[in-house]
């Protein structure tokens, strides 16, 4: 059976951490589909507005957001919150390489090059 990125890590990893994950292995690999949804599933769940996820896909941090929270992104969750993040990160990474090698554009036909 195939673990969903949520069942993955839930409990291990804040919701907000890997939401941020998502977008910035999203960004970093070009993956537009990506990206729009966690976009859209961080601004649903109230997690990040969008000129954070924005900030965050550019590879900045977001406006709003604490240099405590910043650093606690950057910083070991942990012995099991590492494995939890590397884990999530290889899956976020798996993901997009796969939506680029798929050549999947993001709902309403949007692509790289808008």
């Amino acid at each position: 059976m195939l673990v969903g990125f949520g069942e993955a890590t839930q409990g291990v990893l804040p919701l907000d951490a890997r939401e941020v994950v998502s977008l910035v292995c999203a960004a970093h690999f070009g993956s537009v589909y990506a990206t729009q949804a966690h976009t859209e599933i961080a601004m649903k769940l109230k997690l990040l507005s969008h000129a954070q996820c924005q900030s965050i896909t550019a590879g900045e941090k977001a406006e709003g957001m604490s240099e405590e929270l910043w650093d606690q992104y950057l910083r070991a969750f942990g012995k099991e919150g590492t494995v939890g993040l590397v884990h999530y990160v290889a899956l976020c990474t798996w993901t997009s390489i796969a939506l680029n090698a798929a050549d999947v554009t993001a709902p309403g036909g949007k692509d790289r090059d808008t």
